[in-house]
């Protein structure tokens, strides 16, 4: 092989960012390294994303490289989702949590959230990725544990890859069936560790996701669909089957990780998060704001919207926190909902504060990580994405969450558990009261466990080691990338090898006269010999 030629790297992600980001994290690091040639493989919205991504590589690290980006057709992960359960996104129209709300969630809209396409959407992705897989020709693919196709198209090709997940080990292996009686079940919205009478309703609702499962029409019908179309077994999913060894990098670390046990395949990476420049260069407007002192940042993601209510109800949670700590100014990330009518009322209680500018509402944030790392910045409130705890850990500072769905309600339960927040709606979830958002900010900001809170989120920080999770991410992908080749190697040894056996033994030993068949052998073989010495 021309040593000049640049090993191929395909990554293979869900075009949401919740998804994405910890593709496009490891993506820089891949483009600091020229001897790689990066490719990415997405549905089109995702493209302008990767476009900064190879600006923000050229303009923080010089690179001279940029990543390539195939846009994949069809329904994206989100469309087919919304397609099927309609706009729920805001907070009090998904789920509730406990028993009774969890089990409604796993008869409802979870198998959606499973399958989010249908067998010919499904199908038309596997194709997409199959093809793209076999037209970049990469070394490796590192692909996302939600967009089930790619996983299809990796195992079909027989091709070596590697999941990349936001998720945490939890999500992915639950060793000794803890997800029994050790683990919060999804949904349910229960703490960490499970109290004792938790233990039995948490049973309940671990049988009852696997006999929804099991039962889903729609995961039926995409299996037999999948079947008919040459793909065997079960459609890939976010579990970690016993026997698989696919190398999975996740963004957890021991010091917050639920789970104590990781299982070989698995690399813990810590926060997997996107490169960040100073806030100063990103936003020169917004670090002045956040200079006038201390401030909280509220960010919601790409998903999460409002309506009138909800804004009603979290302005009023702000209000409660501005009258006890005056000097406290807000920075709110505020994505509507697109079919109602926003109000001006929504705003009565925080009015003044906005007027006086200590209240700020915008629809665009820079990148999260040039906030948090600003050193202006003492809390941050979100919904409970990865992404968005992993962020707040890496910053070490204190989160207040209002989870809103699914795995949300656990990284809820894991800032209780580390003692480095509040999950601010845990009686209302997933609805938001304001004064339980009042007292939750209040607690973290201006408490007697205030200092407590701030202390742990930064001892957690400082625990994270000397590599950021996408660097570690990225020499793992390497680390997979070298040994394929050293087996690679070792096999064409091997194979040289047989073939020299082979040939030798067909080397002819009489002086007798040949035939023509015989010459033919015998020139082949000593030609063989020779190209091989």
């Amino acid at each position: 092989m021309d040593e000049d030629v640049k090993d191929k790297v395909l990554f293979l992600t869900n075009s949401e960012l919740g998804q994405a980001s910890v593709c496009l994290a490891v993506v820089h690091e891949f483009l600091l390294r020229p001897e790689y040639d990066v490719h990415i493989g997405s549905f089109p919205l995702l493209g302008p994303t990767v476009t900064k991504v190879n600006e923000r590589a050229k303009s923080l690290a010089s690179a001279q490289q940029e990543a390539t980006f195939h846009p994949l057709c069809g329904l994206s992960m989100q469309d087919a989702y919304m397609q099927k359960v309609g706009n729920r996104r805001t907070f009090n129209n998904v789920h509730g949590v406990g028993l009774r709300g969890a089990m409604s969630a796993y008869n409802s809209v979870l198998p959606n959230a499973l399958a989010p396409w249908n067998g010919s959407e499904y199908m038309a992705v596997y194709f997409q990725c199959f093809s793209l897989i076999q037209d970049v020709q990469p070394v490796v693919v590192v692909v996302d544990p939600l967009l089930a196709p790619a996983i299809d198209a990796c195992r079909k090709l027989k091709i070596d890859h590697l999941v990349l997940s936001p998720n945490t080990l939890k999500d992915h292996c639950q060793p000794k069936l803890a997800n029994f009686w050790k683990f919060p079940a999804l949904c349910s919205g229960y703490l960490y560790p499970l109290r004792l009478h938790q233990v039995i309703p948490n049973t309940i609702l671990v049988l009852g996701l696997g006999l929804a499962i099991h039962k889903s029409s729609e995961l039926k019908e995409l299996k037999r669909y999948r079947n008919e179309n040459e793909l065997d077994g079960k459609t890939p999913g976010m579990v970690c089957r016993s026997g698989d060894k696919t190398p999975f990098l996740v963004p957890s670390k021991k010091e917050y990780e639920f789970s104590r046990r990781v299982p070989s395949n698995f690399t813990l990476c810590g926060p997997i998060v996107r490169p960040w420049d100073a806030l100063e260069t990103e936003n020169a407007d917004l670090a002045r704001f956040v200079r006038r002192g201390p401030t909280i940042v509220a960010n919601f993601g790409t998903h999460v919207v409002f309506n009138n209510a909800t804004a009603r109800q979290f302005a009023e949670g702000i209000a409660l926190l501005l009258e006890r700590r005056p000097e406290t100014q807000v920075l709110w990330k505020l994505k509507w909902d697109p079919d109602i009518k926003v109000e001006d009322r929504a705003f009565e209680s925080i009015r003044d504060a906005i007027a006086e500018r200590r209240v700020r509402i915008t629809d665009w944030l820079v990148e999260p990580m040039s906030l948090l790392m600003s050193g202006h910045i003492e809390c941050v409130v979100h919904h409970g994405g990865s992404n968005a705890f992993h962020e707040a850990i890496r910053a070490g500072v204190p989160q207040v969450i209002l989870p809103i769905w699914f795995d949300t309600y656990d990284f809820a339960a894991r800032v209780e558990w580390l003692k480095i927040g509040v999950w601010a709606n845990r009686k209302t979830a997933p609805s938001i009261n304001g004064k339980h958002l009042g007292r939750a900010l209040i607690r973290v900001l201006a408490s007697n466990d205030s200092p407590k809170i701030f202390a742990n989120a930064k001892a957690l920080a400082s625990q994270l080691g000397p590599h950021e999770g996408r660097v570690v991410a990225c020499e793992k992908i390497i680390e997979v990338i070298k040994a394929q080749k050293k087996g690679k190697d070792k096999n064409d040894q091997n194979q040289k090898k047989q073939a020299e056996e082979v040939n030798i033994q067909q080397l002819p030993v009489r002086n007798e006269e040949r035939t023509p068949e015989e010459v033919t052998s015998q020139e082949i073989a000593l030609g063989t010999l020779n190209a091989m010495y």
